[in-house]
């Protein structure tokens, strides 16, 4: 993620369809969504279930796999049924 800005995420859930997707100020993060090829911690475990996911909540927050610390700062959260306007 780029720092010192301010940037919109964007999270995509499709139960209905099996399809998630995710976008950082409008264009797609290639790797995070559903092509119904399994990847690794990304979509595996939505791929090999019967019936789709069905996520009942929302959890904030940053995990980073390198050294030192990180501050990450939340603003306008929204959560919507329909695609929400940047």
């Amino acid at each position: 993620m780029p720092t010192r800005r301010w940037l919109c995420l964007q999270f995509q859930i499709d139960t209905a369809a099996q399809s998630m997707r995710t976008s950082v100020t409008g264009q797609e993060v290639a790797g995070l969504h559903v092509d119904g090829v399994a990847t690794r911690n990304i979509d595996r475990q939505w791929l090999a279930r019967r019936a789709p996911p069905r996520p009942t909540g929302l959890h904030l927050g940053w995990e980073s796999y390198g050294a030192g610390d990180d501050t990450l700062w939340f603003d306008d959260v929204a959560l919507s049924s329909s695609p929400i306007g940047r």
